[in-house]
């Protein structure tokens, strides 16, 4: 077996105080030839309008197959034969579009010559991250902060819509697609912690996908599989319903559908309570940041942050809002000065430091301090100088 994180002659911190000295695309681009972590994908702006994105780090190329599956250890048809070339990674500079989008979705098309992944994330995140920086001319920091807090949710919009335009003619004649179809007509496909829709939409979800995966994979594999732009697949599904994928024991997905919505109704009855009205998202998936020293016996409580409604989520992560989210920034590369940027608690893991939790509310609210970049006004706003001197020693 062989890791590229395991390569002896990789020192990444040499690559990053390069590209935080990089005064161009080209020392920036020179810079990231230093880096040989864990591919990564680099965001790259300047204060003379031009943006880029560059894909860095090393992706063994082999001498056969592409490593997604193992090999035969008896040969060395597995074994690397060279990385892919640095300047045929991905990358590109001022695209005529003027957006530049990596939110873990595919970068490359069908043309591109080597195999980078078969499990890119879902395109959800960057075709939203699209439409909001496509419906203004001109963006504002507010307006890159609402998009890094917008809630909308394609899987369960798309999931939603459609069970209601199946259900609508057959309300006529059933009380159970009625209640379902009344339950989820005029959903606006945003989560918020108040909604009763998401709740039942992304439990019935959850449970069509469950059911279509035990007919093909059985109950114990169901539970194992993952494969990250799988919610396209439901998707196809829901929208195309082709018959060689309707589960055993199901004559039609309409019956599949209804018997997903009672299966969904009595988990949220028992884990919520008996009254639907009651069965909102932020008491089903409340916001947690669990500590690793919330385990200990006798102290870990005093590390645990308790949970609170939450108004993100739903099947699949919302833009920039979920509670995995490491850090909001917006730079304005005009003004250094109006830069934003804060964590989801704070800086600090320490129990008794201030700075643990005091942007807790700044990250839940979506909003951000200014990080002051000039010496005046970092004199401004500083609290606390801490001075490091080495050991005499």
């Amino acid at each position: 077996m062989r890791w590229t994180a395991l390569e002896t002659d990789v020192v990444d911190l040499e690559a990053f105080i390069a590209i935080n000295r990089a005064r161009n695309w080209d020392e920036f681009r020179q810079a990231l030839t230093l880096y040989g972590g864990p591919p990564q994908n680099f965001a790259y702006a300047d204060t003379a309008g031009h943006i880029g994105h560059h894909t860095a780090g090393r992706i063994p190329l082999r001498k056969t197959g592409d490593g997604s599956v193992p090999y035969d250890g008896t040969t060395d048809d597995g074994d690397w034969v060279r990385f892919i070339p640095f300047e045929e990674l991905p990358h590109v500079l001022d695209p005529v579009s003027g957006i530049i989008i990596a939110a873990n979705n595919r970068i490359v098309g069908d043309d591109y010559p080597h195999h980078i992944t078969h499990n890119w994330r879902v395109p959800y995140r960057a075709r939203r991250i699209h439409n909001l920086l496509k419906a203004r001319e001109k963006l504002t920091i507010a307006d890159f902060f609402a998009i890094q807090g917008d809630t909308y949710s394609y899987p369960d919009a798309i999931f939603a819509a459609e069970v209601v335009r199946i259900g609508q003619p057959l309300a006529k004649e059933s009380n159970e697609w009625r209640e379902l179809v009344d339950a989820l007509t005029g959903w606006d496909g945003y989560s918020n912690s108040e909604s009763t829709v998401l709740p039942i939409i992304t439990q019935m979800r959850a449970t069509f996908r469950r059911h279509i995966l035990e007919s093909v994979l059985g109950t114990e594999l169901e539970k194992l599989f993952e494969w990250r732009n799988e919610a396209t697949f439901i998707d196809r599904l829901i929208v195309e319903r082709p018959s060689d994928w309707l589960p055993d024991g199901f004559t039609s997905y309409e019956s599949l559908i209804l018997e997903c919505y009672r299966e969904t109704r009595a988990s949220l009855a028992e884990r919520l309570g008996a009254d639907s009205e009651k069965w909102t998202w932020g008491r089903l998936e409340p916001v947690r940041f669990p500590h690793p020293l919330e385990r200990l016996e006798s102290i870990g409580s005093s590390f645990a942050i308790n949970a609170f409604p939450q108004n993100t989520g739903g099947s699949m992560p919302t833009v920039n809002a979920g509670a995995r989210v490491s850090l909001r920034f917006v730079a304005d590369l005009s003004d250094w000065a109006m830069t934003r940027v804060c964590l989801p608690l704070g800086e600090s893991g320490e129990l008794s430091s201030p700075h643990r939790d005091d942007q807790f509310s700044e990250w839940r609210n979506v909003t951000a301090r200014a990080l002051p970049f000039d010496d005046d006004d970092i004199a401004k706003v500083c609290r606390n100088v801490l001075v490091i001197k080495p050991s005499a020693s």
